[in-house]
C-alpha cells in the first residue's frame, strides 16, 4: 500500500512514520513497512517507489531498466534504489534525483503494462539492462530473460540495430554467455567467476541417477564427473518446510550418494565468489586430477 501526503491527515502520517508503520519512499509518498527478509523488503520498497512515482509524475513515462526488470520478475543482484523511467522528452535540470530518466526512443512493441504500471517489454528491458549494467548484473538479467522466453535471435537483432551505441559491445559479450538453464543469480555468479578465469563449464543442470535417487547438479563437467553446486542462504530457509536442519540432512545424504557414484562436488557460496581465488584453484586442481593432461583454460 502506498500513500501520498494528501491521503492521510498530517497527525496520522507523522505518527505512522514515527512508529515505523510507514516509511518515506520519495517526496510526498509513503509506503507500508513489512517485516520480511532484507532483500525481500528492498524489492517491496522499490515496487512501492514505482507506484508512488506513477501517481506523482506527469506522463507519459514507462518504467524501464532495473525497475522494469523487477516488475518482470527477473533476477537482480541488487534491487534498484532509484526508480528508472524512459520518457520521450528531455528531463529538466530540476528533475527529482530519486528518479533516473532515460530518453532512448521507444518503438512499437517496446512497451506493455504490468500490475497496472506502464513498463518496457521483456525484450527492451533486457537489452537496456545489458547495455547499462556491469557485466555480472547484466548476465544475471539476461539469464532470467532467456528463461522467460526471450530468444538469442531476437536479442541479437536488437543489439545489431543499436550497433555503435554505448554499451553494445559489453551487452553482446553477456548475451553470448547467457543461458536459459540457469536457475538462480548465484548460479549465474558462479558461472561468471569461472568464465572470468577462462573456465567454461560443459553443461548446466546435469541429471545424475544414483542407486538411491535421481539428482540434478547445478553445473559442471559430466564427462569428468565434476559438479559445482551453489549454496545460497535461500536454499536453507525455503526448502523442507522452512526447517534448515532437515535441508542440511538432505544435502548431506545427496552429497554422499553423488560421491558414491564417483562424482566430485565442489560447493560455492557468495563469500567464495567475493574472493574467488581459493574456489578457482580448487576447480583447477579437480580438473587436472581427472584429466589425462592439464586442463586447458
Amino acid at each position: 500500500m502506498v500513500f501520498l501526503s494528501g491521503d492521510l491527515d498530517r497527525t496520522s502520517l507523522e505518527r505512522a512514520v514515527r512508529t515505523g508503520t510507514l516509511q518515506r519512499l520519495r517526496r510526498g509518498a509513503y509506503g507500508r513497512v513489512f517485516t520480511v527478509e532484507e532483500h525481500v523488503r528492498a524489492r517491496i520498497r522499490a515496487r512501492q517507489q514505482m507506484t508512488a512515482t506513477n501517481r506523482q509524475l506527469a506522463g507519459p513515462i514507462w518504467f524501464s531498466h532495473t525497475s522494469a526488470a523487477l516488475l518482470h520478475g527477473l533476477p537482480l543482484l541488487h534491487p534498484p534504489v532509484t526508480t528508472h523511467v524512459t520518457q520521450q522528452h528531455r528531463p529538466s535540470s530540476r528533475a527529482d534525483r530519486s528518479v533516473v530518466r532515460h530518453t532512448r526512443p521507444l518503438r512499437a512493441g517496446d512497451t506493455t503494462v504490468l500490475d497496472n504500471l506502464p513498463v518496457t517489454t521483456l525484450r527492451r528491458t533486457s537489452i537496456d539492462c545489458a547495455m547499462t549494467l556491469p557485466p555480472l548484473e547484466a548476465l544475471t538479467v539476461l539469464d532470467g530473460a532467456l528463461a522467460q522466453g526471450l530468444t538469442i535471435e531476437v536479442a541479437t537483432a536488437e543489439l545489431r540495430r543499436l550497433q555503435g551505441s554505448s554499451g553494445t559491445a559489453r551487452a553482446r559479450w553477456c548475451l553470448e554467455q547467457a543461458d536459459a538453464r540457469t536457475e538462480s543469480a548465484g548460479e549465474t555468479a558462479t558461472r561468471f567467476a569461472l568464465l572470468r578465469h577462462g573456465l567454461h563449464v560443459s553443461q548446466l543442470q546435469i541429471p545424475v541417477r544414483t542407486r538411491r535417487s535421481r539428482y540434478r547438479i547445478d553445473l559442471g563437467w559430466p564427462e569428468l564427473k565434476i559438479g559445482i553446486e551453489f549454496d545460497g542462504k535461500m536454499k536453507y530457509t525455503r526448502r523442507a518446510g522452512g526447517d534448515p536442519a532437515e535441508v542440511v540432512f538432505q544435502e548431506k545424504r545427496r552429497q554422499d550418494d553423488l560421491e558414491r557414484a564417483g562424482w566430485v562436488i565442489i560447493r560455492v557460496t557468495w563469500a567464495d565468489l567475493l574472493r574467488p581465488a581459493a574456489f578457482i584453484a580448487e576447480v583447477h586442481r579437480r580438473l587436472n586430477e581427472r584429466s589425462r593432461q592439464p586442463y586447458a583454460v
